[in-house]
């Protein structure tokens, strides 16, 4: 009886490690999707900036009063002010990734070098669909560091 208890634990660890592996991979991809769409935004912004900056100065007719004609649009003020922060919510996102990255791959590394803990090895077969099925499914690679 005691051994089927035994048996039970470590079957219900190994699931455990197997959500968290998911669950990490899968913070991690939503903060690239993120990161992604906050490039996007900022690079827009970007263009709109330079596309409207070099529209209205070419529109300047005094060469020495570009910068004064920069400081004194409020449109291109109101574009630099929203590039800003948006290069600031891009910056939060990528950091973001890389917490995610940097716990992703420490999970895995501790996992991987705990194999024999977590899954029983008297089931290598088993344990070796598993793997496959978690690389398939969820992109969890257990088979190197």
């Amino acid at each position: 009886m005691r051994g089927s208890s035994d048996s039970r634990s470590i079957v219900q660890y190994h699931e455990v490690v197997e959500q968290a592996l998911i669950e990490a991979k899968q913070k991690e991809q939503k903060a690239e999707d993120r990161l992604t769409k906050a490039g996007y935004v900022f690079f827009s912004l970007l263009f709109a900036v330079i596309l409207y900056g070099a529209y209205s100065i070419i529109y300047t007719k005094n060469v020495q009063a570009y910068l004064t004609h920069v400081l004194s649009d409020q449109i291109l003020l109101f574009l630099i002010l929203i590039l800003s922060v948006s290069f600031y919510y891009m910056k939060t996102k990528k950091d973001k990734l890389d917490k995610a990255e940097k716990d992703y791959e420490e999970l895995l590394e501790e996992t991987i070098d705990r194999l024999s803990d977590i899954w029983p090895t008297s089931e290598k077969e088993e344990v070796l669909v598993r793997f496959h099925e978690m690389k398939d499914k969820h992109d969890v690679n257990l088979f190197h560091k």
